[in-house]
């Protein structure tokens, strides 16, 4: 069953989520992780595509932002990366851990082994983190809450 983390942090605009999200991706990359990062729209996922670019000068994350279009003509999945990113439907091949930067529980959720909701403290946000948490909580599945305000 899939395990649902939850992280807060503490700045209240897309950037912190962003920031958030790139040192989760190398936290997770380093432990050997394939991930993929799910945005709510294509200028979100370019924007996130630049931050991980942009994250750390000393190391290197390769990553690979999806048009939408997840197989060639021949049927093979063009996400040759571990670190994907997109705002339509996930690599075929990616099962393992989705970073959820949406504000809502996309359907394919399950078929990942973790996933990770990353929330800021904006109002709105966390309003509809909350009613996520309850769905999942409704559903039974795993879940955990890491408050990174700390």
């Amino acid at each position: 069953m899939t395990r649902v983390d939850f992280y807060l942090v503490p700045e209240t605009d897309i950037t912190g989520r962003y920031q958030f999200a790139c040192k989760l991706v190398q936290k997770t990359f380093r432990l050997g992780h394939r991930i993929y990062i799910h945005c709510p729209d294509e200028s979100s996922a370019r924007q996130l595509d630049e931050a991980l670019w942009r994250f750390q000068t000393q190391a290197f994350l390769p990553h690979q932002l999806m048009d939408g279009n997840t197989t060639d003509n021949a049927g093979n999945s063009d996400a040759n990366d571990d670190i994907c990113i997109g705002w339509q439907s996930p690599p075929q091949d990616h099962h393992d851990l989705l970073i959820n930067l949406t504000d809502r529980i996309e359907p394919f959720f399950s078929r990942f082994q973790r996933v990770s909701e990353v929330l800021n403290s904006d109002e709105q946000v966390l309003a509809l983190g909350r009613e996520n948490f309850k769905t999942y909580r409704h559903k039974n599945y795993p879940l955990n809450w890491h408050d990174m305000r700390r």
